[in-house]
């Protein structure tokens, strides 16, 4: 069996890389939660008693949403993933020079 073949059918080395991949999906979500969002929504109804004498309602509303008193808990989550991803990186290489 190559060696190649060999390395990509160990368990370990997958799981390391799912760790790495994992680590760095929740690095990305935790930095692009300080990115405001905006949503934005409307709705249009007709109101009255028949058709004859009903006429066209309408709503439109936009928000922006800024996250600034999430600071703290989103700099622990930042500071956590970092701390996580080089050992799963190590993990990883550590298997591989097995």
């Amino acid at each position: 069996m190559p060696l190649k073949q060999a390395f990509e059918r160990r368990a370990d080395l997958k799981a390391a890389e799912a760790q790495i991949r994992a680590a760095e999906h929740t690095l990305a979500a935790a930095r692009d939660e300080r990115l405001p969002s905006l949503s934005v929504s409307g709705d249009y109804g007709d109101i009255g008693t028949n058709p004859s004498q009903s006429h066209g309602t309408f709503t439109a509303a936009a928000t922006v949403h800024f996250q600034i008193w999430q600071e703290a808990a989103r700099k622990g989550i930042s500071s956590r993933q970092r701390l996580l991803w080089p050992s799963a990186a190590l993990n990883s290489k550590t298997s591989k020079a097995r």
